[in-house]
């Protein structure tokens, strides 16, 4: 990356910068381990007979939770926890339409 020329300067990023960047990284990272344990939990149980559609359940209620709350920090990334429901719901559909 180059910085702008003396026409154009800008500031380098800031401490608070990367400092905000880290902080929805480590959210977006907490949500896929989140989704994940909720997956594998739904995965391991013999007497569910759709596991995807449980999981995809309790992630989308999890998330549903979290934005149900009020935060001082970002600890969670509830659009990411979203994502991960949708996209087993679709994955599960298809496969049941074969």
């Amino acid at each position: 990356m180059s910085w702008p020329t003396r026409t154009a300067r800008r500031s380098p990023p800031t401490t608070m910068h990367w400092d905000e960047l880290l902080k929805e990284r480590q959210a977006t990272l907490a949500s896929q381990k989140i989704a994940t344990e909720i997956i594998k939990t739904a995965l391991a149980d013999a007497n569910d007979t759709a596991p995807a559609m449980t999981a995809a359940r309790k992630i989308q209620d999890r998330a549903t939770v979290w934005k149900a709350q009020q935060h001082t920090k970002l600890d969670l990334d509830d659009v990411r926890l979203e994502s991960v429901a949708n996209e087993i719901k679709i994955v599960s559909s298809r496969n049941v339409n074969k």
